[in-house]
């Protein structure tokens, strides 16, 4: 994540990679309200670290962000795998903590894999994935119970 110094770790892990098979760091974005410890590389620096730093909010991001630098890495069906994954396992957070779902960090959640979720389709087209129901879906079923009852 970008909290406490991965980033730095990452960047100097890709600055000094020229020669081993480091592919892309991934940092997980989780720190909202103050700046990341950074690596100002020399002036000497390609750039190319900074096209294998790979930025996320969720998995399905993480793997999308990964499809984009080399489909060989991560395939368009691994992408859509890891995008149902994450559905299921939504849903299952929706059921187990309530509470969470219900708060504003829930909600932003929810939000960020909406988009990550957007861009699978973007990538694969429209309807390879299973919809993540919204809130007001939930609710006209009958809440958690009834999506529970009827989760498709």
């Amino acid at each position: 994540d970008d909290g406490q110094g991965d980033l730095l770790a990452g960047q100097m892990m890709l600055s000094s990679s020229r020669t081993s098979n480091l592919r892309a760091v991934l940092i997980h974005r989780v720190v909202a309200d103050s700046e990341p410890l950074e690596y100002t590389a020399d002036d000497d620096s390609s750039g190319d670290e900074e096209t294998r730093l790979l930025y996320h909010k969720t998995y399905v991001g993480a793997a999308v962000e990964l499809h984009a630098l080399d489909p060989k890495l991560l395939s368009e069906a691994m992408v859509v795998e890891i995008a149902k994954a994450a559905i299921v396992d939504f849903g299952m957070v929706r059921l187990t903590d309530v509470e969470w779902y219900s708060s504003h960090e829930g909600e932003v959640a929810e939000e960020d894999l909406r988009v990550d979720l957007a861009r699978v389709e973007e990538l694969v087209g429209p309807g390879v994935i299973p919809p993540l129901k919204t809130r007001q879906e939930i609710d006209a079923s009958g809440g958690m119970t009834g999506y529970l009852l009827c989760p498709g």
